[in-house]
């Protein structure tokens, strides 16, 4: 049988490029930092409903037409259609990467990534080595945007076989059956993405068993074969460009997202697919030749725009808006080029009459091949990163870069980066331990509670706790602070279920077991962002821990104030430069909104409010780098040990005249 006797043909729509440009443009201008397109990501969700109105198009029609499904000739469909361009934007962008990552750790983890990639994966890689998709750590990696390829990667392996088992079950090509199939997966996906997404965003997010919802709902259109009805095609489809647009404007970092927040732009998808089918006049604008041609472009130019602008500001460390504004652009003329010279001639090559057309076979070899030859560069890029070395670093950089690559939590056998709560204690230690009898220092127990920036401090509380002879005990979870009856206002970042158990869990604990000393820091600013319902969440903040304190009536609560957040990593700036200072004044605008928050605490005659700014910045700058070449910071805002331990005279000597 001739190559061409394999393809399946579905009607091209011109409406649907337009939505691909749309979904583009919003997320390349999420990406670019463009004022106001704060949902901008959701462009991914209107790209996912689209990838499954399409794929299910073609395998359903497959299905009518022959009575099966050809699951050879589909990954070969697929390989030809992705494969050649995705291959080329890995390449290209680990050869800048050589040049441009500093070799341990960004070119290690872009290797890893690499290879996540050619295993469809990377997704759960990003998962596991960001601290979620909207977290600062995830804009340096010039790969965090293959993670919908993955899930997308993932459902094509399901997808064809779920809908061949339910035609070889039933014994016959029902609509009815594959549709029911269909639509219950897709209702058991939305509940645990329902679930999930409260309990730990991230993992909702990049995981294809909690976005397969969405792919889903436009499988069901593909089946189903709806069509709006004439009189109110018009209605649907200016209803679904509203919640398409209005999700790009409304929501932001903070939403609670991809559960109830991705609703709207998935729905809003359906309808505008739904009414592309009958003639209206937003159809008809999505038609513009000038949406169609960024549309057939839309997946070089999402390749290519990220890797870009990441290298960039990893380079510069720095944003600019111009400059990325100027780079998207430059990567949509790349975009055309590689949508002409790469994907089309692969796309095309098992056309009908064209001499040396692959085989579906010959191309699904191709493919492994392919993507086993990149896993192997990346290999051989991860086992010499060395090689890629150009610095000569001092052993406080050295130090801190070990810290940056290999954070322990310090607790026997505990790695911080389990991602679940974490209670251990360390003994009382020293001279004064030994000695019950001596009473120049207060025995008792110290405890340390909050998140990776509690930890952070853990040294300094550690030294504390050994010139006092006091036991120390740590309750930290990574990404949760210390937050005792705190509800967020609206409009700001919600807690999640996980981390609101957790602090119940802590005050619980606190309450039957009351320390000399409780010890609270944390990346509060995450909670208490500028914007609708910030004093609500100042307040409830501030309330919450001023009850604490007046049920610990004996205990000296120190209330830690925030370190300054750097732009950028300090470890890998020091690296590249000598200056990476920053201006206290924006230290001090970045939390002013915690900074009021604890300030309302300081009458509570057992609550110190200790502000490590004091002794981190002059007037005039805040550093990473103490001015004996001390590198005082493991990333943009957790300290070093060193760091840590350069405050522990200080804030010792504080805690000690409250005690």
């Amino acid at each position: 049988m001739s190559p061409s006797a394999h393809m399946v043909q579905v009607k091209y729509r011109p409406d649907i490029d337009g939505l691909r440009a749309i979904a583009i443009l919003t997320v390349v201008a999420y990406h670019a930092g463009v004022p106001g397109v704060s949902g901008g990501f959701v462009g991914v969700d209107v790209f996912f409903v689209l990838s499954g109105f399409l794929i299910t198009s073609l395998l359903y029609q497959e299905l009518e037409r022959t009575g099966r499904i050809s699951i050879i000739n589909f990954y070969a469909r697929r390989v030809r259609r992705l494969l050649p361009a995705l291959a080329a934007t890995v390449l290209l962008t680990a050869v800048v990467a050589c040049f441009v990552l500093i070799p341990d750790p960004e070119l290690r983890w872009f290797a890893q990534s690499a290879i996540s990639v050619a295993a469809g994966a990377s997704n759960m890689f990003f998962l596991v080595k960001t601290g979620g998709y909207f977290d600062a750590t995830s804009e340096t990696q010039p790969l965090l945007h293959t993670w919908s390829l993955a899930v997308e990667e993932q459902f094509y392996v399901l997808w064809p076989l779920l809908l061949w088992l339910v035609v070889a079950r039933s014994g016959h090509r029902s609509r009815r059956n594959v549709l029911v199939v269909i639509a219950a997966v897709s209702a058991a996906s939305l509940v645990l993405a329902l679930l999930l997404t409260p309990i730990s965003q991230q993992a909702s997010f990049y995981l294809m068993p909690t976005r397969l919802w969405e792919l889903g709902v436009g499988a069901m259109l593909a089946v189903a074969g709806w069509r709006a009805r004439s009189g109110s095609v018009s209605v649907v489809a200016l209803l679904g460009l509203a919640l398409v647009v209005g999700s790009v404007f409304v929501l932001d970092g903070g939403s609670l997202f991809p559960g109830l927040g991705a609703l709207p732009a998935v729905i809003g998808t359906t309808l505008l697919v739904l009414a592309g089918s009958s003639s209206n006049r937003i159809s008809h604008g999505l038609s513009h030749p000038w949406l169609v041609w960024i549309g057939l472009r839309s997946y070089s130019w999402y390749l290519l725009h990220w890797p870009a602008l990441t290298l960039v500001r990893v380079h510069t460390m720095e944003q600019n808006l111009w400059r990325d504004v100027g780079i998207a652009i430059a990567t949509l003329i790349a975009a055309d080029l590689s949508f002409r010279l790469v994907e089309q001639p692969f796309r095309y090559r098992a056309s009908a009459g064209r001499i040396g057309a692959a085989s579906p076979r010959q191309s699904v070899l191709a493919g492994v091949a392919t993507l086993a030859a990149i896993a192997g560069l990346a290999a051989v890029v991860l086992l010499n990163t060395a090689a890629f070395s150009r610095v000569t670093m001092s052993d406080s950089l050295e130090s801190a870069l070990q810290e940056h690559r290999t954070v322990s939590s310090t607790c026997p056998n505990v790695p911080a980066s389990d991602g679940d709560a974490v209670d251990c204690t360390f003994p009382a230690q020293g001279a004064h331990a030994a000695n019950p009898e001596d009473e120049s220092r207060t025995q008792g127990r110290i405890v340390l509670t909050g998140d990776s920036h509690a930890l952070a401090l853990l040294p300094a509380v550690q030294q504390i706790a050994e010139a006092t002879g006091m036991q120390l005990d740590v309750m930290w979870d990574t990404g949760c602070p210390f937050l005792p009856g705190f509800t967020e206002g609206s409009g700001q970042r919600v807690v999640s279920e996980a981390c609101r158990s957790e602090n119940v869990y802590r005050v619980q604990e606190l309450a039957a077991e009351p320390p000399t000393v409780l010890v609270i820091s944390g990346r509060y600013s995450s909670y208490l962002q500028p914007g609708p319902g910030l004093s609500e969440s100042q307040a409830s903040l501030a309330a919450g821990l001023s009850d604490l304190a007046h049920e610990l009536d004996r205990t000296t609560v120190a209330v830690i104030k925030d370190v300054p957040r750097f732009p950028h990593d300090v470890p890998l700036c020091l690296l590249r430069r000598t200056d990476c200072d920053m201006p206290r004044a924006d230290a001090e605008s970045d939390r002013r909104p915690q900074v009021e928050a604890f300030d309302s605490l300081s009458g509570l005659p057992n609550v110190l409010t200790w502000d490590p700014m004091e002794h981190l910045c002059t007037s005039q700058i805040c550093r990473g780098q103490a001015n004996d070449g001390t590198v005082l910071y493991r990333d943009r805002d957790h300290l070093s040990r060193a760091g840590a331990l350069a405050l522990a005279k200080a804030l010792s000597l504080d805690i000690e005249k409250k005690i």
